[in-house]
């Protein structure tokens, strides 16, 4: 016995609301962390050193983070082509969702 395209498509369904709800804690879990991050640089650094003295310490503890995680956060210009990227396979995914119901 097959199952239904109804049940498929349920289970479709619940498969892409988790992925996209993981994807909205994720995201604000990294906010929430650079944030508290920067807050903490702002309120230990000097006002007239806080630039330089700012990468210094992300510089530092990326260091010891990727030692201690075993990971390493991508570049920016990385980061910025997997959002386009992402961008541009919802946009896709909605333009066929429109074709469905045609």
């Amino acid at each position: 016995m097959r199952p239904s395209p109804q049940l498929l498509g349920d289970i479709c369904q619940l498969i892409e609301q988790s992925r996209q709800q993981l994807a909205s804690t994720v995201n604000c879990a990294l906010t929430l962390f650079y944030w508290h991050s920067g807050q903490h640089i702002r309120t230990e650094v000097p006002q007239g050193q806080r630039a330089g003295y700012g990468e210094r310490v992300v510089s530092v503890m990326a260091g010891q983070q990727e030692a201690a995680y075993l990971t390493v956060l991508p570049l920016k210009d990385v980061l910025q082509a997997k959002l386009h990227e992402a961008i541009a396979l919802s946009r896709t995914r909605l333009d066929n969702r429109g074709g469905e119901g045609a």
